[in-house]
């Protein structure tokens, strides 16, 4: 054990290398870099690290009673390998030199892995014939390796070769990490993670403002240890603080670092769906907590919304929402609104666009009645509004307006002592509840028909196209159709080309250079030559004028 000063000018070198943070506890290990990662306020508990982590990476079980020990009393996977006596030496370390290496091959992989996956499982290792006949191995059937877990459902037998990398893949897909924290900062930090992500079951991910230093987080990472311990086999966890974050996590769940911490993501693998919970309150930290976790795990909470971006304008008749702002839209209290579901990349949508957009031709002067569209490919419904096949048309009509109670909302059962009640602001929107479209079909006439017939309002108010203006607008279809087409080409100009974050600089060589008609390139091609020509002209001016005066003096 060392303490070194961080500050000194002479340890700068190192400190830059291993990009070292102060104070922190570091662990070097046959030229491996891990640090401890819990609370630096509590000397307990970086003592009972130091302890654990200084015993060797395996231990020698002798009899059964030891391995049942073992197996009932751990709260992590259990590894177990059976050697015979005369290729193990427990006193060794894998990177001993090659001339004083007394055991097998085999083992040097076994402890390497070991090595490698030390704080993630234990590792054991058994050599008496007693053992080797209640476990039924024969003695040229050694080395064996067994796991137990809770995904093993007992004890599975590695069958692979014995090399250290394909060991540790091994037993890395067949258990689910334990709790720990999210970084990238060291390659055992790198390796949790790879091993976190890699699972298929549930994740739930808490997110903390600052770092672990911060004495504000203790309670919170202790909270969430117990509900680690409460789902475990159900779901695993992390945490993740934004001092050293893990980018790609906030971006995926789109977290607001100044707004939304401290907060709760997850996702389930299966069905690559992502969640995120409402900024957590200090006080009810814990109540919060639960009703998310078990809320996500019941179904009660819905999912974040697949979505393209806002459209900040809009070039058709038809208006195009997303997944972020679809339920607002058909929510509209004094509206009649008719959402057309869509998938762009199949001919039978395409065919639906034109007839949209001369429906709304027909209804343009009734501002009581919108006609949206949604690109289902690109973004996410609610699932309770049960939409299959493609296109789809979805009425919500103004008098079923205002939608009442929650479209799955937080868990209506707490633990006990979490009885106050709940804010209204951590409750989710209700879900509007769209009414079928008839199954006349998606012709003009029919569209309109069913329009007049279900609306909201007097029949005699509404301001709908006649029958007379119905048929010049149906002979305008291969206009409408041409809109359309443009518009789609308009919609996927950029498709395949980067997106640069600056929003100057991806519209420059986005917008302007990836253009598909490229028209922009000529403008800004013929602004150049005029401004060139002008700036030529001007200095032969000034050079005449110049010349000229020189002459009269």
């Amino acid at each position: 054990m060392e303490n070194i000063a961080a500050n000194s000018a002479e340890l700068k070198e190192i400190v830059d290398a291993y990009g070292i943070s102060v104070p922190t506890v570091l662990v070097f290990r046959k030229g491996v870099v891990d640090s401890f990662r819990g609370s630096l306020h509590h000397s307990r508990e970086i003592a009972a690290y130091i302890l654990e982590d200084s015993k060797p990476s395996i231990a020698l079980l002798r009899t059964l009673d030891e391995i049942k020990a073992t197996l009932r009393d751990s709260s992590s996977a259990v590894v177990i390998g059976f050697f015979r006596e005369d290729e193990i030496d427990l006193g060794q370390t894998a990177d001993s030199e090659a001339d004083d290496i007394n055991f097998s091959d085999n083992w040097l992989q076994y402890q390497t892995s070991a090595d490698t996956l030390r704080g993630q499982m234990r590792f054991y290792t058994a050599t008496s014939k007693q053992l080797l006949e209640s476990f039924s191995i024969q003695e040229q059937d050694l080395p064996a390796i067994y796991l137990f877990s809770e995904e093993s459902e007992g004890l599975a037998r590695y069958s692979g070769p014995l090399v250290d990398t394909a060991l540790t893949d091994w037993l890395l897909r067949h258990v689910s990490p334990a709790m720990d924290e999210l970084s990238l900062s060291s390659p055992a930090s790198q390796q949790y993670a790879t091993h976190f992500f890699s699972s298929k079951k549930t994740k739930f991910i808490l997110c903390l403002p600052g770092s672990a230093d911060d004495v504000s987080n203790d309670d919170a990472v202790s909270t969430w240890t117990r509900f680690a311990q409460k789902y475990r086999g159900k779901a695993i966890f992390s945490y993740m603080f934004t001092a050293n974050p893990i980018v790609d996590v906030i971006d995926y769940f789109e977290v607001d670092v100044k707004k939304d911490l401290p907060c709760i993501v997850a996702h389930h693998p299966g069905h690559d769906h992502r969640y995120k919970s409402w900024p957590l309150r200090g006080q009810h930290l814990h109540r919060d907590s639960y009703r998310f976790v078990d809320g996500v795990l019941t179904g009660r909470i819905p999912k974040i919304a697949r979505s393209e971006a806002i459209p900040k304008t809009q070039r058709l008749m038809v208006h195009k929402v997303v997944g972020k702002n679809v339920q607002e839209v058909v929510s509209h209290p004094h509206k009649d609104v008719v959402l057309a579901v869509y998938a762009s990349h199949q001919p039978a949508s395409k065919g639906l666009l034109p007839l949209l957009e001369m429906l709304a031709k027909a209804v343009q002067s009734e501002s009581r009645i919108q006609i949206v569209k949604l690109d289902a490919s690109l973004n996410d419904l609610p699932s309770s509004w049960g939409v299959k096949n493609y296109p789809a048309l979805l009425w919500f009509p103004a008098k079923d307006k205002p939608y009442e109670g929650t479209g799955g909302g937080l868990a209506d059962d707490v633990e006990e002592g979490d009885d106050e009640e709940e804010d209204n602001d951590n409750r989710p929107s209700p879900v509007p509840r769209p009414r079928a479209y008839w199954d006349a079909g998606y012709s003009l006439v029919e569209m309109v028909t069913f329009v007049t017939r279900e609306s909201s309002f007097e029949k005699s108010t509404l301001r709908i196209a006649t029958s007379e203006q119905l048929s010049t607008l149906q002979q305008d279809e291969d206009v409408y159709r041409q809109k359309c087409d443009e518009e789609d080409r308009y919609e996927r100009r950029n498709e395949g080309r980067d997106v640069y974050e600056d929003e100057r600089v991806d519209y420059v060589l986005g917008e302007v250079v990836f253009d598909g008609k490229r028209w922009h390139v000529l403008a800004v091609g013929v602004l150049a030559v005029w401004a060139a020509l002008t700036t030529l002209l001007l200095l032969l001016s000034a050079s005449s004028s110049t010349s000229k005066k020189v002459k009269r003096q």
